[in-house]
């Protein structure tokens, strides 16, 4: 694939064409504002039901697995050392 413009593409295209395209995409990005507006309400008891299990997950696993102490004490270290070399 060559980006050479004497082969067309988007480069020779008319301003024109990339002025209706830019509307459409406005358009659809305008109508996809209000349509999540409109259907926050309704899904807002999933998001937030979703976040709940996620979050159950994640505490459900440290519980179980627990954190490594020597790895994490490892690569909090690392960023104390890069921190020490820029300041």
């Amino acid at each position: 694939m060559s980006a050479d413009p004497s082969e067309g593409g988007i480069s020779q295209t008319s301003p024109r064409f990339k002025a209706r395209v830019a509307g459409e995409v406005y358009r659809l990005y305008f109508l996809s504002a209000i349509f999540a507006q409109l259907l926050a309400s309704h899904l807002s008891r999933y998001i937030e039901a979703l976040g709940v299990v996620a979050e159950g997950l994640l505490m459900l696993w440290l519980l179980i697995f627990g954190v490594n102490p020597g790895r994490w004490r490892e690569q909090a270290g690392g960023v104390r050392e890069s921190r020490t070399l820029i300041d």
